[in-house]
């Protein structure tokens, strides 16, 4: 029963692209108090959750201090309605959570519970993979929710991130990098090889709720040979999934290139 658990959790974070977050960390984030009182062994959730409702504000917070001209005070009042409990526990059941909590039986999901998971999970992944992972994750589960989503200024961050680790040009000028499909096409076009090749080999889910996989077929050069390479991705979107399967090219060619 256990190892049916641990699948259908490993299954559900590579459709949310947070596989890479530790498991047991994830596994604390789906566990309420009620399950440990049942005489399991485990770790709670609340202490992730108390972690996770503040990663959640500072999201909110910096969208709207990029988007907006509002003044401090419309702001807070505006986050506090952004991340109540109102608003996030619709999109723990769009993201399929109940059936990957570990309660006790004939557990009540109150909106309160519901949305301290959705807090819960920010927080574990804070603790592995950081702000910015924490971000993209909130993007992703937005687009299950779409009248619910700010402009994204992820890009800002990411550009800004960049530049503070040290990606700049001989000169000292900063280096404005491309996402990892234009990096290929670039490559491509300089040593006059065919441009990569992009198609959809699988999609599955339900019709509102999608997987794409997309592979990518390459030529590349390799001491002046050329050589096919292919790669694939999966994403809730197609356009992403090119992407990711193109980042892996680029890897391997150590090209560098903005993600997106």
């Amino acid at each position: 029963m256990e190892e049916e658990w641990e699948t259908k959790v490993n299954v559900w974070m590579k459709k949310y692209q947070i596989e890479k977050v530790r498991l047991n960390l994830i596994y604390e984030a789906l566990t309420h108090s009620s399950y440990k009182g049942m005489g399991y062994d485990v770790k709670d959730n609340e202490r992730l959750e108390f972690l996770g409702d503040a990663v959640l504000g500072l999201i909110v917070a910096h969208q709207f201090f990029v988007n907006s001209q509002l003044s401090e005070g419309k702001m807070t009042e505006e986050r506090k309605t952004m991340v109540k409990n109102e608003k996030l526990a619709p999109l723990f059941d769009k993201i399929g959570l109940k059936e990957l909590t570990r309660t006790a039986n004939d557990f009540d999901f109150s909106v309160k519970i519901r949305a301290d998971f959705i807090e819960a999970l920010f927080g574990a992944i804070f603790l592995d993979k950081g702000y910015l992972r924490c971000f993209e994750f909130w993007e992703i589960i937005q687009e299950l929710n779409k009248g619910y989503k700010l402009k994204s200024s992820v890009n800002e961050i990411k550009e800004s991130d960049s530049i503070k680790k040290g990606d700049l040009s001989k000169n000292g000028e900063s280096v404005i990098l491309k996402n990892a499909k234009n990096v290929l096409q670039e490559y491509c076009q300089k040593f006059g090889l065919p441009l990569p090749h992009y198609r959809e080999i699988k999609r599955e889910g339900l019709d509102h709720q999608l997987i794409f996989t997309v592979e990518i077929i390459v030529e590349i050069l390799i001491e002046n040979k050329r050589v096919i390479l292919n790669e694939s991705a999966i994403s809730l979107t197609i356009q992403k999934a090119e992407i990711l399967s193109a980042q892996k090219i680029c890897d391997q060619l150590k090209l560098n290139y903005k993600t997106d």
